[in-house]
């Protein structure tokens, strides 16, 4: 079976660089794209003011 392209799902839990080095040895021997995608869930406003300079975070994560 041939692959053009591979999405890995690259996420907070613990085990990220795992599942990316797979993905990544599958495109070498396919010659595929590799894309990563972070999925993350947006925080709460409520409770990221708390945070040291929460704001800016919170600006900061608007933008993208």
């Amino acid at each position: 079976m041939f692959y053009a392209t591979i999405l890995v799902l690259l996420d907070p839990s613990r085990r990220p660089h795992h599942r990316l080095e797979i993905a990544a040895q599958l495109a070498v021997k396919n010659n595929a794209a590799l894309i990563g995608m972070l999925a993350c869930p947006r925080p709460d406003p409520a409770w990221v003011h708390c945070l040291p300079d929460g704001a800016s975070y919170l600006d900061s994560i608007r933008v993208a």
